[in-house]
């Protein structure tokens, strides 16, 4: 057998010095599934010599020896130039839409990426990722796939795509979406955190962008991000800046109830952030914003921001605004 692909991987080669791209394609691909067959002999779909090694063989580099695993790697960086001069990712999956599907194809996918990845082909490397998602779009490891398109997009620094790339992760692969329900538990795990840092970086840009524009719609759209990633990711670490984001964008909205209940949260309700004293005094500075600049102040709108200025007081007691805060809450009362 061994001599048998030799004798496959030199006329695969002639082939491709011929340019018979297709021919040498064809000799790469049955060595691979020779391979494939004979290190995974005791599954049933590769028992058969000449069976095709479908999907559900499994196929992991680690499971070939050292010098075997070289010799499957080069196979298929061979195997890929040939894909390459006839047309991209796009001629590699019809290959196996006609052929039939493999185990290895994740494999040939992600190297051919990687490959483009290293000379900067931007365009080349999301279009073998994208061909893999187009044709296993259910996939355990789809998730991986459209996470290094969001990673190629950010070292290309194409801003508007890495964006786009990044919803495209949240839509498809978050709790709850088409693909969580038909996979296993082990994917979910392995999904969540990639789906947690592009809802992140979503969230931030989001904010940033409705800073800049300081228009309604622009905090109306980030709000939308940071209710879903606190929905979604209600235990993270991320969680406590998210929560001091969402007070944010409620108080530019001029919901200052809402903000100030929402900074309260920002600030006490998780472990001591970065965000954590800034948090306190801004719920002051909201509810504030709720109360009549003259006249008298109901009972509960005091008793508001009384709780509000003992709480800071309590938590940082070490604030050079403490003084202030206290003549507020005095002055108030008087008004109630």
């Amino acid at each position: 057998p061994t001599l048998s692909e030799s004798a496959a991987y030199q006329l695969g080669w002639t082939d491709l010095n011929l340019q018979e791209y297709r021919r040498a394609a064809d000799a790469f691909v049955s060595i691979l599934d020779a391979s494939t067959r004979r290190v995974y002999r005791g599954t049933v779909a590769a028992a058969a010599p000449s069976s095709v090694p479908g999907p559900e063989v499994p196929f992991s580099l680690s499971d070939f020896s050292e010098p075997d695993a070289a010799f499957v790697m080069e196979v298929m960086k061979a195997l890929l130039l040939s894909f390459d001069y006839l047309g991209g990712p796009g001629d590699m999956r019809s290959y196996f839409d006609r052929t039939g599907r493999r185990g290895y194809e994740e494999t040939l996918y992600r190297t051919l990426g990687a490959l483009y990845q290293a000379q900067d082909r931007t365009a080349d490397a999301v279009d073998a990722y994208d061909a893999f998602l187009a044709s296993h779009p259910s996939h355990p490891n789809a998730p991986q796939f459209q996470a290094a398109i969001a990673e190629t997009y950010t070292k290309a620094k194409w801003q508007t795509a890495l964006i786009g790339s990044r919803e495209q992760l949240v839509e498809r692969y978050s709790p709850g979406t088409a693909w969580a329900k038909t996979t296993t538990d082990a994917a979910r795990q392995a999904a969540r955190p990639l789906v947690k840092d592009a809802l992140y970086q979503l969230a931030l840009y989001d904010h940033t962008q409705a800073q800049a524009a300081r228009r309604a719609s622009a905090y109306e759209r980030a709000l939308a991000r940071h209710d879903r990633f606190l929905s979604l990711f209600s235990t993270d670490i991320e969680t406590a800046k998210i929560a001091w984001l969402r007070a944010d964008a409620l108080f530019e909205l001029g919901r200052y109830v809402d903000s100030s209940e929402g900074y309260l949260r920002a600030a006490y309700h998780y472990p001591l952030h970065a965000q954590s004293r800034e948090a306190g005094y801004a719920a002051v500075v909201a509810w504030e914003r709720t109360l009549p600049t003259e006249g008298p102040v109901s009972p509960g709108a005091a008793e508001g921001l009384l709780l509000r200025v003992n709480r800071f007081l309590t938590a940082f007691a070490d604030d050079a605004r403490n003084p202030d805060l206290l003549m507020k809450a005095a002055e108030t009362a008087t008004r109630a």
